[in-house]
């Protein structure tokens, strides 16, 4: 699939950047994400220089990215474990009435 140039406002810089078309709308999502959370922090900390804003953004997406993965991680452990659990009690269910 063809890919499209955009340009991309972080922290008052733009990137100009290829993405899939279909990825576009994500990509200024997430360039809005990161531009609220550096003014959030600008309001919440006496930080001014990018730099400290931008690794401090980082450090905060880096860490709710591995929240994420692992409740997701511990979802689907939970599901796979329920799942054992079915087929056990089905196949045992089967024994029983054959």
């Amino acid at each position: 699939m063809k890919e499209v140039s955009i340009s991309v406002s972080i922290a008052g810089n733009s990137y100009p950047i290829k993405v899939k078309p279909e990825d576009e709308q994500s990509v200024a999502s997430a360039a809005k994400l990161i531009n609220d959370k550096i003014k959030a922090l600008k309001e919440t900390y006496v930080v001014s220089d990018k730099r400290d804003l931008l690794a401090m953004c980082t450090l905060q997406l880096a860490t709710q990215y591995i929240q994420l993965e692992n409740k997701i991680n511990s979802d689907n452990a939970q599901l796979t474990d329920q799942l054992v659990e079915m087929e056990s009690f089905l196949s045992d269910y089967l024994k029983k009435n054959n």
